[in-house]
Formats: structure tokens, C-alpha cells, sequence
């Protein structure tokens, strides 16, 4: 199955069979290039949770999978200037914040014993 099939599949679950057939072909190329790149892919792991916090609800997801893009597509993405510093402190941050996170568990199941 090629990418144009599996777009309209992916499309026709999503609004319908019957409405997609309204559309004309330069409508549906029009959506593809809108949102075909976001909506064909599947990801190894896909996790999308709600989450209530002081009366508020946060939504937050979590995609991991192979990458799709090609090494040399990636140099081209690769932050530089102030988005690379800010991209190496955000990673930093996330380190240190998962590794205070599993030591805080290894003490709380320590101390239960």
C-alpha cells in the first residue's frame, strides 16, 4: 500500500468514508500536505494521558519509535545558536530530574524494609 492509500485510510477512519468521498482530489492533496507528514507513522511506544492538577487538566504524550529522517536531514534540523543552548540545558534538566526521581524511589522502597 503506498502513502496515498494509506492517507486516505488514515483520513477516512478519522472523518469518514462517506465525507472524504466529497472531497475533490486537489482537497485531499491539499490535507495531505497539511497533515500527512503528522498523521501517517506509527510509534513503537505512544502513551496520551490527561492529567488533573489544581483544578486544571494538562494533556501529555509521549511518542518513541525508529527515527524516519536521514542522517543527513538531521545535521540540517540540528539546533545551533541559542536554540542549542537551550536544547543541551532542557536535556540536563530532564537528567537530573529523572535520576533525582529513581533515587528518591530506591530510598522509598529502601527505607519500607
Amino acid at each position: 500500500m503506498d502513502d496515498e492509500d494509506q492517507f486516505r485510510q488514515m483520513l477516512g477512519r478519522r472523518l469518514g468514508e462517506d465525507m472524504i468521498a466529497s472531497f475533490t482530489p486537489e482537497q485531499v492533496a491539499g490535507l495531505r500536505r497539511a497533515f500527512g507528514s503528522r498523521m501517517i507513522g506509527a510509534h513503537g511506544i505512544e502513551i496520551r494521558r490527561h492529567l488533573r492538577l489544581f483544578s486544571r487538566s494538562y494533556y501529555f504524550v509521549i511518542l518513541a519509535g525508529s527515527e524516519p529522517y536521514s542522517a543527513a536531514r538531521r545535521l540540517l534540523e540540528r539546533p545551533v545558536g541559542m536554540r542549542r543552548l537551550v536544547t543541551l540545558l532542557t536535556r540536563v534538566l530532564l537528567l537530573v530530574g529523572a535520576i533525582g526521581s529513581i533515587l528518591l524511589i530506591i530510598d522509598a522502597i529502601g527505607s519500607t524494609y
